[in-house]
């Protein structure tokens, strides 16, 4: 994931999501709560499609030449369900696109929770559920989905 920010790789971040086809569970991103309030049922519906289309926007904005870049701290694993596991991370995400930062955030931080599923005929890993959350006053990457995303 921090890879496919960095080169601006959509089909690179989207094989990092749970695919239906695939794992047999759909992505379920859970939005940060008071972020989520402010942009009505946009959220209600957010899929794989929607994660390309905020990417979409998101990089269309973004400069070749500007800072992209995704780093996860003090990353957990515990034990979900059968095939499953849960890694919980710290994460900041800059992205310096060309947008008024004040209504479009360059700089976001929070915790990640990610669910994650493995493919039984690939072994490969994949997030099928992500909640973000906040752990500061900075605005977390939900906000970021729900500008970008619209």
């Amino acid at each position: 994931m921090k890879d496919a920010i960095a080169e601006e790789h959509i089909p690179n971040y989207l094989g990092c999501l749970s695919d239906s086809a695939q794992t047999g569970r759909p992505f379920v991103f859970v939005p940060e709560p008071g972020v989520a309030a402010n942009y009505g049922e946009l959220f209600n519906t957010w899929s794989r499609a929607s994660e390309k289309r905020y990417l979409d926007q998101l990089f269309q904005a973004t400069p070749r030449d500007s800072l992209r870049r995704l780093v996860f701290a003090n990353v957990t694993e515990r034990p979900g369900e059968e095939n499953e596991r849960v890694l919980v991370a710290d994460y900041v995400l800059d992205v310096h696109h060309t947008l008024d930062p004040a209504s479009y955030p360059r700089h976001v931080e929070g915790q990640a929770q990610f669910w994650m599923i493995q493919d039984p005929k690939t072994s490969y890993w994949s997030i099928w559920k992500w909640r973000d959350s906040a752990t500061s006053e900075h605005e977390t990457w939900t906000a970021l989905k729900a500008v970008f995303g619209r």
